[in-house]
């Protein structure tokens, strides 16, 4: 049996020597790309609330009912357009009383200014005593106080009947009236609300460190006359609002409470799209892009052979990069 194995043996390994080799595997293909360098803004976004421009209670100038109202709601008004009409029959009957009392006042003028005239030339003579001359005097003056009072309440008259036509006192969108029809109104009744929302308003608070780097840097935050826009509205539907706004106004102090401020921007509204009440979030570039440098790998992708590239990304904090739509959550460079 011994001699047996030995003689398979010499056959095994003779076979063993002769087996083809493996080939060798290729190098692996991974994709690399060109790493580019370039400025970025720095952007912060805050939650806005909308309000009009100019916001105007309607209120009435005087006490009455309601006949008529003479517009309809939500619909755009001009400035002195009515939009209601209070019963005037009580004032217009004030104000053809003032005017009566006015004729008679004249007239009593008229009358007094005349005995004045004739008592000179009587009294020149000595046909008449000088007390009777002197109450003739008085008589005018007084005469001349009550055309001068009774003007006043004719004007006055005609003011309240004018104020029965409640109108508008600017151009914009009018509220749902809050006063119907048959309703007794009087001066401190807020029928509705007209407001300018061409341009309109947003309020935001940003942090008392943000200020200051305003301040100190960009000062996107002060107000802006003229020159591109700064801000950016992005709305409740995560759209881009088309049109860009500008810092109109920032509040005098910082509210000791949230260590905020405020800031008012406007934006154009051709279409009153915007209403007030919305809410939407403010968006602004508050870094200058040579402070803030940007690597990411975003340039043209390209194939090697058996070797690969490295490649690193830096960018600032919370920016985004617009080529490759990045969010960066590295520190600042």
């Amino acid at each position: 049996m011994d001699t047996r194995i030995a003689s398979v043996a010499p056959l095994l390994l003779l076979a063993a020597c002769h087996k083809t080799a493996a080939p060798p595997q290729p190098p692996p293909t991974v994709e690399v790309a060109e790493v580019l360098q370039f400025d970025i803004q720095i952007h912060r976004q805050w939650v806005a609330t909308l309000d009009g421009f100019v916001n105007a209670d309607i209120r009435p100038q005087v006490e009455g009912y309601v006949r008529k109202q003479a517009y309809r709601d939500g619909a755009y008004v001009q400035r002195g357009d009515v939009l209601f009409l209070i019963d005037p029959r009580n004032y217009q009957a004030a104000l053809d009383h003032a005017k009566s009392t006015l004729a008679r006042d004249v007239a009593a003028l008229e009358k007094a200014r005349l005995d004045v005239k004739r008592d000179r030339e009587l009294i020149a003579g000595q046909f008449i005593p000088q007390q009777q001359f002197d109450n003739d005097l008085a008589a005018e003056r007084e005469a001349e106080a009550n055309v001068g009072s009774a003007r006043a309440t004719l004007a006055q008259a005609e003011l309240n009947h004018g104020w029965t036509q409640v109108t508008s006192p600017l151009s914009g969108i009018v509220g749902i009236a809050q006063m119907q029809v048959g309703s007794l109104v009087s001066t401190s009744t807020v029928m509705t609300t007209v407001s300018q929302v061409d341009p309109i308003k947003a309020q935001f608070n940003i942090s008392e460190l943000e200020y200051l780097k305003s301040a100190k840097g960009t000062q996107w935050a002060e107000p802006a006359h003229g020159g591109e826009p700064v801000l950016e509205l992005i709305l409740e539907d995560d759209s881009s609002y088309p049109h860009g706004g500008n810092v109109v106004a920032i509040n005098r102090q910082v509210d000791p409470r949230t260590g905020t401020i405020a800031v008012q921007g406007t934006f154009p509204n051709p279409g009153n799209l915007l209403r007030p009440g919305q809410y939407g979030k403010i968006r602004a570039a508050v870094e200058n892009p040579d402070r803030a440098r940007c690597w990411c790998r975003c340039g043209p992708s390209t194939r090697s052979r058996g070797r690969t590239r490295s490649a690193s990304s830096t960018a600032t904090a919370g920016s985004t990069c617009g080529r490759c739509n990045l969010e960066n959550k590295s520190s600042m460079s």
